[in-house]
């Protein structure tokens, strides 16, 4: 069985301030580490085309660079579940993270590579 992904609290703060920010539209962006490979300390947003329904990252402008492990973005529908090209996005990556906007707040869920719900850890 596979350890569990551990979150840096601080980024996904950060993650979701950048989501409501970007309302009424989505936000994208990749989720990296930088010493340990199951703990996402640090992210970074490429060119993106954004709006209501769908989040477009320009992946042909990224280096090769072994620290990004995966993906996030929001829905502001609510429904933090994967789509069709969610879940082509999801392939590339072995962590994937999906914030929905409710009226309580963001529920966040995280998939790996076959979009199967798994679960993480915030580390302060």
């Amino acid at each position: 069985m596979d350890s569990i992904w551990r979150i840096k609290k601080r980024v996904l703060e950060e993650l979701l301030e950048a989501s409501e920010n970007s309302l009424p539209n989505e936000f994208a962006c990749l989720l990296g580490t930088i010493k340990d490979r199951k703990f996402v300390e640090e992210f970074i947003v490429p060119r993106i085309e954004a709006s209501v329904y769908s989040t477009s990252i320009h992946l042909q402008e990224i280096p090769f660079d072994d620290s990004i492990v995966g993906s996030f973005h929001s829905h502001p529908s609510g429904v933090p579940e994967p789509s069709s090209a969610d879940k082509k996005l999801f392939t590339r990556y072995k962590l994937n993270i999906i914030v929905g906007r409710s009226k309580e707040g963001w529920r966040v869920k995280a998939f790996n590579k076959n979009s199967e719900k798994i679960e993480f850890q915030l580390i302060d």
